[in-house]
């Protein structure tokens, strides 16, 4: 609101006053009103307020709002109040439009916004809610009599924050995926006839304040046995519930968990709550410029892909959507991070509504050379149809690739944005060329608020204060900083392990993690023990063997999910390199690359996927080759031992010059990476001497290939094969038996352990996840 504006309201509010006081003796008053006799039913003065239930504990600030269609002019003649009921029926006024009484005003204060239509009155704790405030907040409409015409109440549900009972829970935040089976914990200090005289409960509360009841102790409401049990666990001076998901986390489940203890009559003790934050990952595209069908089935395709969806894995293109249509794209509104390249083309729509996306990953680039491609988006000489702003104002990195804009003849503000703040790490930030002939927008500039004093300059992704580009990078930093900052200060550097920015100096703090796709409050173990930043060296080869086997053992123990390529290279005869920290690893989303180790063991056994979303030489997603030394008898690669090893997502298995080798030309690749025509390739080994190979354990022959097919010695080595003859005819991948029922579901990668997509091993569309299971 304006100055001119604001002043406005004063003078009307002061003479609102001026009337009432005036004419305020004239008036009959009431003070012991009859409520239920004088409030309407109806509501036809459109009196609304933001919420209905409201949990807190002492100590929390909430906001409440409070809306009803009248104007200025209107309110002269009424009295919109804030007022405190207890559970007693008592009663306080707190507030008459913007005023707060006197006593009260160390409390409360009131911000109120106006429009042509309506009118809305803020209530804010200063001091914090306190247990004096549980009970209900209501805000009522009265006439010049004190005659109520209208009221709207907001239950406030007060915890203490003292915790006597040493009321506990395992964690306070969790990042989950649809279908995942968390646990969690609550520990209460009672002996088992303590509790006799309590209530322990599990309680699920929406994001809207709708609260449902699991449990009692053990006991799941009957209508929710199907999803959900109970363990309980106790000793001398304890008791533990722990609520179980059995049929995975849905997107209902998003909002908090709540551990809560009541007495006998039902009186809140103490609780404790778990915010769940369920996301969503989605699989990109890779169409690039091509086009299926017409631009209603284009819309169609991204509407159905990315609804609901945070992290698209993979591309995101949006690309022809024509004049044939009124396209909204709205449903782009929760997308927050892409981990390949964003493409948008030819798309005739004003607003792409990608104003949350805060991250651009770039570990695939249009053409080898783009991360961010807008291009030839408005229609030769329309003023109206096209592309007007990016608003892309949470938009804070891109890790690899040039941005792209051209031929956009209605968008403006693109060319104030730093993109060299956005995507510091290539030498070319940002290209653009001339737009198409024709009728070209006139741009304004950037609203005022946004200014930089450290650029001297202002930088917008479209029209209004609400649009500034946020920068923390470069200027924005103190130079001790090596990359993002929260502040101009030294101490102001974010954590080396964060992505597009942080509000902190910890791990923690990260709003997103270098290596990981998911969002602020992880705990510190998941940012370092469980998702690993891959290599991209290839073949080259920095420092001695020993710098190399450095590298590895401090890049991947403890590591889990390998987030890009897993390279072993150069592990020569100069030491004994034990590899047992390579033990952890089941998943690798790019290539996994093993060349001239002198390693009898790889100590790979628990590697279960190989993505392949990058591929060596554009081709392999396995590559082992010269892993032996020339005429040595026991300097070598023995065996491979991959015996989890069940899918390759993408690209060709490559062996080849391992004489010491056993056993691989045993194993059915054509089961593993089925996706591409060559499957497997080897060529000759090296002269000298060539170990002689037994063959694979009795164990490990297949009835349904008539063959043995073994990752090593013994029959724990044999190839889990679920797929091909493995399978019934009907299942369109991978199986869990051989009866049509037994097919696993599309989204599973590696197979799985049942036909729902909650009993895949892996999810086929996203990282496993690690970050939400740590």
């Amino acid at each position: 609101m304006n100055n001119k504006h604001m002043f406005s309201l004063f003078v009307v509010i002061v003479n609102c006053w001026v009337l009432v006081l005036v004419q305020g003796n004239n008036e009959p008053r009431n003070d012991q009103y009859d409520r239920s006799a004088d409030s309407t039913s109806s509501n036809v003065y459109g009196l609304a307020i933001d919420k209905e239930h409201d949990y807190v504990h002492v100590g929390d600030k909430p906001v409440c709002s409070c809306t009803v269609e009248m104007t200025i002019q209107d309110l002269i003649r009424h009295s919109l109040r804030w007022e405190k009921v207890g559970r007693d029926g008592s009663r306080i006024e707190i507030s008459n439009l913007v005023n707060v009484k006197e006593n009260l005003q160390s409390e409360y204060a009131i911000e109120m916004d106006s429009s042509s239509t309506s009118l809305t009155i803020k209530l804010r704790f200063l001091e914090g809610i306190t247990q004096n405030n549980d009970g209900f907040l209501y805000c009522s409409l009265y006439n010049r009599a004190e005659q109520l015409l209208a009221e709207r109440k907001i239950e406030v549900a007060v915890t203490p924050s003292s915790n006597e009972y040493g009321l506990a829970i395992d964690k306070e935040q969790d990042y989950v995926h649809v279908g995942d089976k968390p646990v969690y914990s609550c520990t209460v200090e009672m002996t088992v006839q303590d509790l006799i005289r309590h209530s322990l409960k599990w309680e699920k509360v929406g994001r809207d304040g709708a609260r449902v009841v699991i449990s009692n102790l053990v006991n799941v409401k009957e209508s929710l046995q199907s999803e959900y049990t109970i363990e309980l666990d106790s000793s001398s001076t304890s008791i533990t519930i722990k609520l179980r998901f059995l049929q995975g986390i849905t997107e209902n489940d998003d909002g908090f968990l709540y551990c809560s203890l009541y007495n006998r009559t039902e009186q809140l003790l103490a609780e404790r709550k778990i915010e769940v934050d369920v996301t969503r990952v989605c699989q990109g595209l890779n169409s690039g410029l091509g086009m299926s069908g017409s631009s209603q089935d284009q819309y169609d395709l991204y509407r159905q892909r990315y609804t609901n969806c945070k992290y698209v894995d993979g591309n995101l293109e949006i690309t022809y959507l024509d004049d044939t249509g009124n396209w909204d794209l709205s449903f782009l509104e929760s997308i927050v991070e892409v981990s390949g390249y964003v493409l948008i083309s030819s798309v005739l729509s004003q607003k792409l509504h990608l104003q949350n996306l805060r991250l651009i990953r770039g570990r695939q680039l249009f053409l080898d050379k783009f991360s961010l491609l807008v291009y030839s988006n408005s229609k030769p000489g329309s003023r109206t149809q096209g592309l007007m702003e990016l608003e892309f104002r949470s938009l804070q990195e891109i890790m690899n690739g040039t941005v792209f804009i051209s031929e956009n003849n209605l968008l403006c503000h693109a060319s104030t944005i730093r993109w060299e703040d956005i995507n510091p790490t290539v030498t070319q930030h940002f290209r653009t060329s001339m737009d198409i002939p024709g009728y070209k927008r006139s741009c304004g500039e950037c609203d005022a608020a946004c200014y930089n004093e450290n650029t001297g300059s202002r930088h917008c992704w479209g029209e209004g204060p609400d649009m500034c580009q946020i920068i923390n990078h470069g200027p924005a930093c103190s130079p001790t900083c090596t990359d993002r900052c929260f502040g101009e200060d030294p101490s102001q550097c974010c954590h080396s392990e964060c992505a597009a920015g942080c509000s902190g100096p910890k791990a923690t703090d990260c709003y997103l993690l270098v290596f990981g796709q998911e969002s602020n409050n992880l705990p510190e173990s998941a940012a370092s023990s469980r998702v690993c930043q891959g290599l991209n060296s290839g073949l080259g080869m920095s420092g001695s063997s020993q710098d190399q086997y450095d590298l590895y053992r401090q890049r991947y123990t403890n590591c889990k999910y390998v987030d890009g390529n897993l390279e072993i290279t150069y592990l020569d005869d100069t030491g004994n390199w034990d590899l047992s920290f390579l033990e952890s690893i089941e998943e690798v989303s790019g290539y996994v690359l093993i060349s001239s180790v002198l390693s009898q063991k790889l100590h790979l056994q628990n590697l279960r996927l190989i993505r392949g979303r990058q591929l060596f030489l554009d081709k392999f997603s396995l590559l082992v080759a010269s892993n032996s030394k020339p005429g040595s008898r026991t300097q070598g690669l023995m065996e491979l031992e991959f015996r989890s090893l069940q899918e390759i997502m993408n690209g060709t298995v490559f062996i080849s010059m391992n004489n010491l080798l056993c056993h691989a030309s045993t194993i059915r690749w054509e089961d593993i990476n089925p996706t591409v025509t060559q499957h497997f390739r080897t060529s000759m080994d090296i002269p000298g001497y060539k170990r002689s190979c037994g063959e694979c354990d009795a164990a490990c022959y297949n009835e349904n290939t008539g063959s043995r097919h073994c990752w090593g010695e013994g029959p724990d080595m044999c190839q889990i094969i679920n797929h091909g003859p493995a399978c019934s005819p009907t299942c369109t991948y991978r199986c869990f038996g051989e009866d049509p029922s037994q097919c696993c579901h599309s989204e599973c990668a590696a197979g799985c352990s049942g036909p729902k997509a909650t009993d895949c091993y892996v999810n086929k569309f996203s990282l496993s996840n690690a970050l939400q299971k740590s």
